[in-house]
């Protein structure tokens, strides 16, 4: 889909739970290229992820197996606080990869945790 040869950096799995968001954010180098994977939840709306792309505000929407693919470092996304009951929960899985003859291939197979970076 890419057109060229990527390197995987980490992947992190991530389930969000009542009054949790993400901030808006672009991501460290290690996130060159990004994949989100809805993996799944018990939310009865619809909960984005937003993307800022040329001034706009993009809200997409992810069915349980479905995936967007997207530049982490370069696009702004966050998502809102997620509502709902007590036990309402959205799990997802973000895939990261950078370009192998890019400017960020040092960071190639890159084990280090986000939160730790």
């Amino acid at each position: 889909v890419i057109g060229e040869k990527l390197f995987p950096t980490y992947y992190y799995d991530r389930f969000y739970f009542k009054g949790q968001s993400l901030e808006r954010h672009t991501d460290r180098h290690a996130c060159e290229i990004s994949v989100s994977l809805h993996i799944s939840s018990n939310v009865d709306y619809e909960w984005p992820l937003f993307f800022e792309v040329d001034g706009k505000e993009i809200p997409t929407t992810l069915n349980p197996g479905e995936a967007i693919l997207y530049k982490g470092i370069t696009v702004p996304h966050w998502r809102p606080k997620l509502i709902g009951k007590s036990n309402t929960y959205f799990h997802q899985i973000f895939f990261h990869w950078v370009r192998a003859n890019g400017n960020f291939v040092e960071h190639a197979f890159d084990l280090c945790s986000p939160l730790n970076s």
